[in-house]
């Protein structure tokens, strides 16, 4: 092994693992005395030198005063007892040299690069300890990885990435449950009693229970040993404890030899089971607690895995599937997941040496960490209105990398819309959600239009009946074209019926917005109804966009119009109308002259939320490299505004969202301006349905870095 090969090593409580990288991308796990696993025990020589794994599980025979088979679990100590008081940092060397040393028999050389793996939860003395453990063993500055997200970047590359977050149980000789998304480890927690080493405890507690009347004293000798004898006793029976720990997981029956008490113990499966099955409703009752710090709730967002030696029990996936309706992953070698995890993500980012990190990767693993955010968001919003439509925009942006988890949040958002109270907004919501399934490509849903449609005209006027047809025939228009078509017509009849001009003109509005996906001809003739050259404008613009994609010509001139109503209205909202259709579905582009005739409204608008968008849209449609770069940077530095009001975050996160080069950029200007806005939902000058308006740009821009792309439809709902 050449200088700059990569080692990966976990030093866990029961046992040590390391996996070796060579420079042609090959992995293999370390083996100690043919075994991958090498004891984490330490003994002390009389000469003050110190044994490591297997021999000193052996020498430990000799003096077991001066042993200790878990030095990890001592790392908030600053010694350990080994007959003399040896400082922690050097017990835990001495396992680490262990593993350095034959790393350096296997490849030739010492390691270039390591990565040690620390449970997730550890604070900054306890990682120092260990990093200072690894240079005193000869591994040079290691760097370090929590354990849980290197486990789930094995998952990621054994089982394809996920688009929702995973689970990780990890059941060792300690315990811990975490929710992990990409590389962010959304919340996690350790068990304190549910690990491989307490279910030992408990089996010899079990064992004294069964057979103390044997032998009182001589239990009473192993359960506080005082002499070298009883401290050798206690470790024998340790030891045959653990070892038909394991043997039960293969077969139905086994035998443990209790010294002092001369008896040959048999204990069956299901002793065991019964044993472990309280422990293993310990961690599912974490689980649901790390759920619930994540923002998450059941059924579970994602896979979940099991690793750790104790997952082989067959009673952990059986307990886990009854309580959570789950069937959890396990893999044949439990305990090498974390270091195969670490090893991957340490050659990913020395291959190729000093290139770019792979921009397809980059806008994925920013995808699942929006797309995390943006459910954690959905699920804190309460009102059904609101909640219904942000679960179906991230069923829709989830619908291209996890189709079956998109489906859940589908039937999930058209459940919850369904129990708006108020009919006039249940139709409105389930218009929403239809939009998102369509989006999803998921047209066995589409029968949900059906419902929805008589949900709407029980709506108690024509407005309300309108405007939530104008949804739902905007959801059905890519999976049931004619029945879109058909609730149009029923829609526009109806607006006659609407009283209010001003109610009568958004009904017409959201009609015309709908025909135009569906019928253009009839768009541009109710756009001729409207007085008003901003919402004329904003029709014209839509209809150009469906006509163009089968009639160039005939979209250049609806666009030509659209853009002379604009002109007419010289309001920042009307070109925002119009230039947003142009730069999110491909439509005919503008000329040099409109660009600049943009950049001018832009600047001179006093309006944080237009001016951002705006010159967005500039952004993308000049043609010059530099300029388009200040206006996007122009755009995003309109977060540096006031925007405890929502609606200006909201829109300055749409804005963001329109930087189609940029998409990093756009990723972190939706995140900060969200982050503002939860803050203000937080301190109460906000309501649950900015959350929900959140959650919906957030998953509309992983939608985009995920490879998506918008349709109308998208833009309108």
């Amino acid at each position: 092994m050449a200088v700059g090969c990569g080692l990966a090593v976990q030093l866990g409580a029961v046992h040590t693992v390391a996996m070796l990288g060579h420079p042609d991308g090959r992995v293999e796990p370390l083996l100690f005395d043919s075994s991958p696993l090498l004891p984490s025990a330490v003994f002390a020589q009389p000469d003050g030198g110190l044994l490591a794994g297997r021999d000193a599980v052996h020498a430990a025979r000799l003096a077991p005063e001066r042993y200790e088979p878990n030095p990890l679990l001592r790392i908030a100590d600053e010694t350990v007892k080994l007959g003399a008081d040896v400082p922690v940092v050097t017990a835990l060397a001495a396992v680490l040299g262990r593993v350095a040393a034959e790393a350096a028999r296997v490849g030739g050389a010492a390691p270039g690069t390591v990565v040690l793996l620390c449970p997730a939860g550890w604070a900054e003395r306890e990682r120092s300890v260990l990093t200072v453990a690894a240079e005193s063993a000869g591994l040079g500055r290691a760097l370090l990885e929590a354990a849980p997200i290197a486990a789930a970047r094995y998952f990621h590359r054994l089982f394809g990435a996920q688009a929702a977050p995973l689970t990780v149980l990890d059941l060792g000789g300690t315990a811990a449950v975490s929710v992990v998304f990409g590389d962010r480890i959304l919340a996690t927690e350790r068990l304190a009693e549910a690990g491989g080493l307490d279910l030992d405890d408990e089996l010899i507690d079990h064992l004294d229970r069964t057979h103390r009347e044997r032998d009182p004293a001589g239990w009473q000798r192993l359960r506080v040993p005082d002499t070298p004898d009883d401290r050798r006793a206690r470790q024998q029976l340790l030891d045959d404890v653990r070892a038909a720990k394991e043997m039960l997981s293969r077969t139905p029956q086994a035998s443990v030899h209790v010294p002092l008490v001369g008896v040959d113990a048999p204990i069956s499966r299901a002793e065991l089971e019964g044993i472990a099955e309280p422990m293993v409703g310990d961690a599912v009752e974490a689980l649901r607690a790390v759920l619930r710090a994540a923002g998450l709730a059941l059924p579970l967002p994602g896979p979940m895995f099991l690793v750790g030696g104790m997952s082989r029990m067959p009673l952990v996936a059986t307990v886990l599937h009854r309580e959570l309706g789950v069937a959890p992953t396990g893999v044949n070698q439990p305990e090498l997941v974390g270091v195969h995890g670490a090893l991957l993500g340490l050659l990913a980012r020395s291959a190729p040496v000093g290139g770019p990190a792979d921009p397809r990767r980059v806008r994925a693993d920013q995808a699942y960490r929006l797309l995390a955010q943006a459910e954690q968001l959905a699920r804190r919003v309460s009102a059904p209105a609101d909640r219904a439509p942000a679960l179906a925009h991230l069923a829709a942006a989830m619908a291209s990398v996890a189709p079956d988890r998109a489906r859940q949040l589908a039937v999930e958002a058209d459940a919850v819309a369904r129990t708006t109270h108020d009919v006039r907004f249940r139709a409105g919501a389930l218009g929403e959600v239809l939009v998102g399934l369509a989006a999803a490509e998921l047209p066995e849903l589409a029968p949900l239009g059906s419902a929805a449609a008589r949900t709407a005209l029980a709506a108690p006027d024509p407005y309300w009946q309108v405007m939530a047809l104008a949804d739902l025939a905007t959801g059905l228009r890519p999976v049931l074209p004619a029945r879109a078509a058909a609730l149009i017509e029923v829609a526009e009849l109806l607006v006659e019926g609407i009283a209010d001009q001003q109610q009568r003109r958004d009904g017409l509005l959201s009609v015309g917005q709908a025909a135009a996906l569906v019928d253009p001809a009839r768009a541009v003739r109710l756009a001729g109804y409207l007085d008003d050259p901003d919402a004329r404008a904003s029709m014209l613009a839509s209809a150009a966009v469906t006509v163009a994609a089968v009639d160039p010509d005939r979209g250049a001139e609806l666009a030509a119009e659209a853009l002379r109503c604009a002109r007419t209205q010289a309001t920042p909202n009307t070109w925002v109308s119009v230039l947003t259709y142009q730069v999110l579905t491909g439509g005919p582009r503008c000329d040099a002259a409109t660009v600049e005739e943009a950049v001018r409204i832009a600047y001179g608008c006093g309006d944080p939320v237009d001016r951002a968008w705006l010159l967005a849209c500039c952004a993308v449609l000049t043609d010059d490299a530099a300029r388009a770069e200040r206006f996007a940077a122009d755009a995003t530095a309109q977060t540096r505004f006031d925007d405890t009001d929502p609606a200006v975050a909201a829109g300055i996160a749409a804005a963001a969202r329109l930087l189609a080069g940029p998409l990093p950029v756009a990723a972190e200007v939706l995140g900060t301006a969200c982050a503002r806005m939860v803050a203000a939902t937080a301190k109460g000058r906000s309501s649950e349905w900015h959350l929900a308006a959140a959650a919906t740009v957030l998953a509309d821009l992983a939608r985009l870095l995920a490879g998506g792309r918008f349709g109308p439809q998208d833009i309108w709902s």
